[in-house]
């Protein structure tokens, strides 16, 4: 700060700094690196300047409805011989989403009657989707020959 000082101090033979001198301009002190900023506005000003502005503001106002969120039904839900059930509880991670398939037993517009562990519920059509079983499973021989399977069961003697 001292070194600052003394460079900055304007000699009144030369009348320049030695700053002057050397660089060919005088340098900056500490105080003037930042420029002058406007006045704040006096506090009571811009809290009126503030409400003005939050005036004109008119809020939004939302309709919550029943009828506004809807889910995603499958159309292959009306036909479906199996579903699906969505399981809404808290689950630890890597778990299943669904458990299934259950068999439908009676349909309604909103709910579904499924056979599950051996007795009858009725679940909401939201937490449904379908499932796609397949009634025959194909056979793959790796052998050249076609060989048959017998659906009877074997005889002993």
């Amino acid at each position: 700060m001292i070194l600052l000082g003394l460079r900055t101090t304007l000699k009144e033979d030369l009348k320049t700094s030695p700053a002057e001198l050397v660089y060919g301009q005088t340098l900056r002190l500490p105080g003037q690196f930042f420029e002058e900023t406007e006045q704040l506005p006096e506090p009571s000003d811009f809290i009126k300047q503030l409400q003005q502005q939050f005036s004109k503001v008119a809020p939004i106002v939302y309709h919550h409805t029943s009828s506004s969120k809807r889910t995603y039904i499958p159309k292959d839900l009306e036909t479906c011989t199996h579903v699906y059930q969505r399981i809404d509880a808290l689950k630890p991670k890597l778990t299943y989403t669904y458990e299934g398939p259950f068999q439908v037993l009676k349909r309604t517009p909103k709910t579904f009657d499924l056979l599950i562990n051996g007795t009858s519920k009725t679940i909401s059509i939201d937490r449904l989707k379908p499932a796609y079983i397949e009634d025959k499973v194909p056979v793959h021989n790796t052998n050249t020959r076609s060989t048959a399977v017998s659906a009877q069961p074997r005889q002993t003697r």
